[in-house]
């Protein structure tokens, strides 16, 4: 790595965005400060944005959404409201509904359900004049309707972040044609399973065989946990050649698997998503080997920002990418005050 005087490439690129930081902040208050300053934009009233949080309060990925969310609302002086679905696709469409009923200036809603499924609803709250903006999964189709009225996505580029993952893999454990993994994925799912569908894509590409498995839905973890050692466990006693598992279901099932089938962090490289408290032992522990990080956190902070910019200053949807960065065991030093936090 390049050593510019005292400073590194690294500390230079985290000084970057230290400052890119700081430059965003300051944008933000002198906004404000122009539109409290402007009657005809706010009319004396408080922004009131209701924010989708996805899963329930004890689930790491949604408490991270929800105080990236706060944390932007507390910033801007914003009236927010928390909706908890239990990551029920179907909960989200009910809860939308009635979310748009009682009349928010904006609501920030998860994707999971999909187009077909909330485009009435979208078009509904755009009639009623509520900004919707999407994160963590996109609408495409919503976005190229709604774009210019403030419909913008924050979160990772589904598919593009699966090759990237797969890719890593590929290079850092260097794995070719001669070789077997095992792939966990949800490909079924639409929009959510282009993850799976580009990581399984370029292993494809590379010539490497795969045993794939489908996500299968269980009511208690418990039981999600003795899946995947019962998958793993046939899966290596049937192919003990196997280079590498790649997990886009729930790595840190994966990882316990490992554990219960006395395998050490050494045995099989295992890679994956989302950066939880368990997830980062794991990878501290040298359990989990890759992992890519789509900063939930950023999510719930830039689409409160969204609907707050384009309530009061009229701007047009964003489209921010939070997911392209990849973890190993090394960084886990480094980011681990982060993690403690519940912002990384």
């Amino acid at each position: 790595m390049p050593n510019f005087g005292r400073f590194t490439l690294k500390t230079w690129i985290a000084f970057g965005a230290y400052t890119a930081t700081i430059i965003l902040l300051t944008f933000i208050v002198l906004l404000k400060s122009e539109i409290l300053a402007s009657s005809k934009d706010t009319n004396g009233d408080e922004t009131r944005i209701v924010f989708f949080a996805g899963g329930d309060q004890d689930f790491f990925f949604s408490d991270s959404l929800a105080k990236g969310a706060i944390a932007a609302a507390e910033h801007l002086d914003v009236d927010l409201e928390i909706v908890w679905s239990n990551w029920d696709f179907n909960k989200m469409v009910i809860q939308f509904k009635q979310v748009i009923d009682q009349g928010p200036n904006g609501i920030a809603i998860m994707g999971h359900p999909g187009d077909t499924a909330l485009e009435l609803l979208i078009a509904e709250a755009q009639q009623k004049n509520i900004l919707v903006t999407s994160l963590n999964v996109p609408l495409p189709a919503a976005s190229n309707l709604y774009k210019s009225d403030g419909f913008g996505y924050v979160g990772q580029d589904v598919g593009g972040v699966g090759a990237s993952l797969a890719r890593a893999s590929v290079n850092r454990f260097g794995l070719d044609a001669s070789q077997k993994i095992l792939v966990f994925g949800t490909a079924a799912i639409p929009i959510r399973g282009e993850r799976t569908k580009t990581a399984v894509q370029h292993f494809t590409d590379q010539g490497i065989e795969m045993i794939y498995v489908e996500k299968i839905i269980f009511d208690e973890r418990s039981e999600a946990q003795k899946w995947h050692a019962d998958q793993i466990d046939r899966a290596l006693s049937e192919n003990p050649e196997i280079a590498m598992i790649y997990d886009d279901i729930d790595v840190a099932l994966s990882a316990e698997a490992l554990k219960d089938l006395k395998l050490g962090p050494d045995r099989i490289p295992l890679v994956g998503f989302d950066l939880s408290p368990e997830q980062f032992e794991n990878l501290k522990d040298g359990y989990i080997d890759l992992l890519s990080d789509q900063q939930p956190y950023l999510q719930g902070y830039y689409s409160v920002l969204q609907l707050y910019l384009t309530h009061n200053w009229n701007f047009s949807g964003l489209d921010i990418d939070t997911g392209s960065g990849i973890l190993t065991p090394s960084m886990a030093k480094v980011i681990e005050p982060y993690v403690k936090m519940g912002i990384r």
